[in-house]
């Protein structure tokens, strides 16, 4: 509390505007950018009154009553906003290569679908499936949360999908299957809904 005072108390006009949020069980990531007029060197390291813009990441650990513990990373060069997006583009090309071409035809039908996730990846997913019997499926799903932690169960999801749904079976053995495998691997707060 007497960092936040410190804050408070150097830059007066303090404005905080969150870029994103991560979420997983009581752990919280917050990207956000610090803007103000430093009064005290608190950012420029200057004793008088001085603009700033500084990125921030803000690790969080919650417990019943509130915050536990807090981390905060200011980026004052920009290098580590820099690596995190860049490592977000690449999962977002994984992702976007993991889902089938959003059109497909087949005797009697045609099938589209896309899938736009408010941040760059998410837990959206949907899959064409070209069953052994000739017969067409699809399954659609959603992973509760966003970002990078519900992007990841999805596309275990799919894996999952994949295997089970070509073994045959109706629609339902296969998502009492994925069901299972997804039980198996358990993750505290995760949970996906899915049709197939």
């Amino acid at each position: 509390q007497r960092s936040y005072e410190r804050l408070f108390a150097a830059v007066p006009d303090l404005e905080i505007q969150r870029e994103s949020l991560i979420v997983t069980g009581n752990q919280v990531v917050q990207v956000a950018v610090h803007s103000g007029t430093d009064h005290a060197g608190f950012f420029t390291r200057e004793p008088y009154a001085k603009p700033f813009r500084v990125r921030t990441v803000q690790l969080f650990v919650m417990g019943a009553n509130g915050i536990l513990r807090e981390r905060r990373i200011y980026d004052f060069s920009g290098i580590l906003l820099q690596r995190v997006q860049a490592d977000l583009k690449a999962a977002a090309q994984i992702q976007r290569a993991l889902q089938p071409v959003g059109q497909h035809s087949g005797i009697g039908f045609d099938v589209a679908a896309v899938s736009v996730p408010c941040r760059q990846i998410g837990g959206d997913f949907f899959d064409f499936i070209h069953r052994p019997d000739g017969t067409f499926g699809f399954v659609l799903g959603d992973v509760a949360g966003k970002g990078p932690p519900a992007a990841l169960m999805a596309s275990m999801l799919l894996g999952l999908f994949a295997a089970h749904a070509y073994r045959g079976g109706t629609p339902s053995e296969t998502l009492g299957h994925v069901n299972q495998a997804l039980g198996r691997r358990a993750i505290e707060a995760r949970f996906s809904t899915a049709l197939c």
